[in-house]
């Protein structure tokens, strides 16, 4: 099954990267400036930007539902190294209209000026911040969900393993698209795609060389596969591509840590691309229900 017919056409636009010709400040103004010029999707009735315990985060209200609601905490993509609040503006107002949940997107530390554990500790200190203003955003501290693409998948999962870990907050689901649960470049995936569109395998290398600085992932804990136990998590959907790198490490999540307490439904499609949801105007996840 080939992409999307309507993703392919956004690809094929899209001029390619040679990732060591260009410097990390030109990918990522690219990445923002590609973000900009995105028509907005939808207007909600309130937005606002705030610093919470040193964390930037970006808060979303749906329109006309009664409170208290549910809510999102999302950790944008970009392989660990660029991304921001206004790159997944438009992922964000999606998932906030079409949910009538309240959103709020982390702006986390990004490497290489903050390597691994920035970003997980920014992941976690946004969760436990919502959690304890809940009520104050007009939601509800009960009905806490954690999400994220790609990288964001890692903060995501990551970030409901330390609150299990850790006493809080209780959660009550994970969605992850094409996450990167593992950091291994022998899985087959990576080799199978090396030339994937958006994410190729040397973009993959230079993510995994920045965000670690040369560590063991596994004996860092830098992804959620290498936890070592699954039991006790919210139930996760996890939906990936097998057109990324990421597809392996995402549909093996569950089984590869042996775990079938692990409360997961995994979704491996052919149509998606790494780095699709962010453009929920173009790209299959706006519309999927």
């Amino acid at each position: 099954m080939p992409l999307d017919p309507t993703l392919q056409k956004l690809l094929d636009a899209m001029p390619a990267i040679d990732f060591d010709a260009v410097s990390l400040e030109e990918l990522r103004h690219a990445n923002t400036a590609n973000s900009l010029a995105q028509p907005r999707v939808v207007e909600l009735p309130r937005i606002e930007d705030r610093h919470v315990d040193g964390v930037g985060v970006r808060i979303y209200w749906p329109r006309a539902e009664k409170a208290p609601l549910p809510v999102v905490v999302y950790y944008h993509g970009g392989g660990f190294f660029m991304g921001d609040l206004d790159t997944h503006d438009n992922l964000a107002r999606t998932i906030a209209h079409q949910s009538g949940a309240v959103v709020v997107s982390v702006d986390y530390r990004l490497s290489p000026e903050h390597p691994y554990p920035a970003a997980a500790q920014d992941a976690s200190t946004a969760l436990r911040w919502t959690a304890a203003h809940a009520r104050e955003l007009g939601a509800d501290p009960d009905r806490i969900a954690v999400a994220g693409d790609s990288a964001g998948g890692n903060l995501a999962a990551l970030a409901a393993l330390r609150a299990r870990d850790t006493g809080g907050p209780a959660l009550r689901f994970q969605l992850m698209w094409y996450p990167c649960t593992h950091i291994d470049p022998t899985l087959p995936s990576e080799t199978e795609n090396a030339d994937a569109p958006v994410l190729p395998r040397r973009a993959v290398e230079l993510s995994v060389d920045w965000y670690l600085g040369g560590r063991d992932p596994k004996a860092c804990g830098a992804a959620p596969a290498y936890a070592r136990s699954h039991a006790g998590l919210p139930p996760a959907y996890i939906a990936t591509s097998k057109a990324t790198p990421s597809a392996t490490k995402a549909s093996a999540t569950p089984g590869s840590c042996a775990q079938p307490t692990y409360p997961s439904n995994t979704t491996t499609t052919t149509t998606w691309s790494t780095g699709s949801a962010p453009s929920p105007h173009t790209s299959p996840p706006r519309r999927e229900r």
